[in-house]
């Protein structure tokens, strides 16, 4: 369908770009992008899960978070940049 083409176009778009991490909220229309075996799509059903994989992401890498308004991605890039500058904190507390 078009639909489907248009997001896998957002996923190779987004590789060309060197995204870090794509995060698909509620939805399975994203795919894996070109290279399954890697991908850098993550397919979550809620933004609580969401917040559980950011602990693979790092300080620096670019997130493109995808899905409907609906589920409150506003919230959930917060929560994300929220949950970095905590364990970044931590980290520099442990290293003095």
């Amino acid at each position: 369908s078009s639909s489907q083409v248009d997001h896998h176009g957002i996923i190779t778009f987004a590789e060309e770009l060197e995204i870090d991490h794509v995060v698909a909220v509620s939805t399975s229309e994203y795919g894996l992008g070109s290279n399954p075996g890697h991908s850098i799509v993550q397919h979550v059903n809620s933004l609580e899960e969401a917040l559980v994989i950011s602990g693979e992401i790092d300080g620096g890498d670019v997130i493109l978070v995808k899905g409907s308004r609906a589920e409150g991605l506003e919230e959930l890039s917060e929560l994300i940049k929220n949950s970095l500058k905590e364990r970044e904190s931590g980290t520099e507390e442990r290293q003095v």
